[in-house]
């Protein structure tokens, strides 16, 4: 049950960037990513750590994180 765990109710959850180009599988706006961070650090009790593909802010690499998320 620990792993269901880690899915419903995450302690920590790690967002991964956007992309100016829409053609990429699996990137967001740089739009809608900046309002799933006001949203995350907003209502999410845990820890939110952000990695931004272009380099803008937060972490370069899950390896750089100060622990590991349960999500991602």
């Amino acid at each position: 049950m620990q792993n269901a765990n880690s899915l419903y109710e995450p302690e920590g959850v790690a967002l991964i960037g956007s992309s100016k180009i829409h053609e990429k599988v699996g990137m967001t706006s740089p739009e809608m990513f900046e309002s799933v961070i006001h949203n995350m650090t907003k209502f999410f009790r845990g820890e939110t750590w952000i990695l931004d593909v272009e380099g803008k802010k937060g972490y370069k690499t899950l390896e750089e994180l100060p622990s590991t998320p349960d999500l991602v």
